[in-house]
């Protein structure tokens, strides 16, 4: 009995050193090397899950005169949703305390958009477009891949490796970058579209995984100067989960 018991454990000893002489993979030390890779990765993502949150306060004219007024807060302004690259589908809930309560909701269905704003009624409205945000996304990934790449090879573009964080249940490499004005604008710019790119200058953080690099969690501070600073936090997960997405029914799509 003894005799077995040995055998058992050298058995176990022989299979725990033979696990453990892989050698793991080399952490990266160069800022722009992890951010190039993070942005890589997603070349092979099939969908993920996302939540944006916005903060801050910022002066906007609502009235249409031409002069900012009172600094809204921007605190509780949120979206989430899915979007699945594969199918070229996405959808997202938003709400905007500051702005009367907005909420609302997007659905890409390819070029397809359907929108409900709370404001305008409780009925989708459809256009079609190749050009919309969410479709731009979902619909070819490796254009805004090649977009933020191309920034990260411009002079000037000088990331910081800061220390490692956990995200959640994952270790995350933490780079972050000072930008200018015109560095901000092309950094947001290139994935949203230039007429969304905020103005002022700001730092842009990314927390990417270390087990694959994929995006954790990307923050951006604008600093408008007396306009206000507004921070943007999207965190990314359930990388490609499920996804059930689907056109809203007809009676709910409002009609010309």
């Amino acid at each position: 009995m003894l005799r077995r018991l040995a055998f058992l454990v050298a058995g176990a000893a022989l299979v725990v050193g033979a696990c453990s002489s892989t050698p793991a993979a080399p952490a990266l030390t160069d800022p722009k090397e992890i951010l190039t890779k993070s942005v890589e990765s997603l070349k092979d993502v099939k969908s993920f899950h996302l939540k944006a949150e916005v903060s801050g306060q910022i002066k906007l004219d609502l009235t249409g005169q031409g002069s900012a007024g009172g600094a809204l807060d921007l605190q509780g302004t949120t979206a989430e949703g899915d979007v699945d690259i594969a199918n070229k589908k996405a959808k997202v809930t938003f709400g905007a305390p500051a702005l009367f309560g907005v909420t609302g909701e997007l659905i890409q269905i390819g070029d397809d958009t359907y929108t409900k704003v709370s404001l305008l009624g409780d009925k989708y409205q459809k256009s079609t477009s190749d050009s919309g945000d969410v479709g731009k996304v979902a619909g070819d990934p490796q254009k805004a891949i090649q977009e933020l790449r191309d920034f990260l090879n411009k002079p000037g573009i000088a990331p910081t490796k800061l220390a490692d964080e956990r995200c959640g249940d994952k270790d995350c490499y933490h780079v972050s970058l000072n930008l200018t004005e015109e560095q901000l604008g092309d950094s947001i710019g290139g994935a949203l579209g230039a007429s969304d790119a905020p103005t002022g200058s700001g730092t842009l953080d990314l927390w990417a995984q270390k087990d694959n690099l994929r995006p954790a969690k990307l923050a951006v501070v604008v600093d408008a100067g007396d306009m206000g600073k507004v921070t943007i936090t999207i965190t990314l997960t359930n990388y490609d989960a499920a996804v059930s997405i689907s056109e809203p029914p007809a009676d709910q799509v409002q009609t010309e």
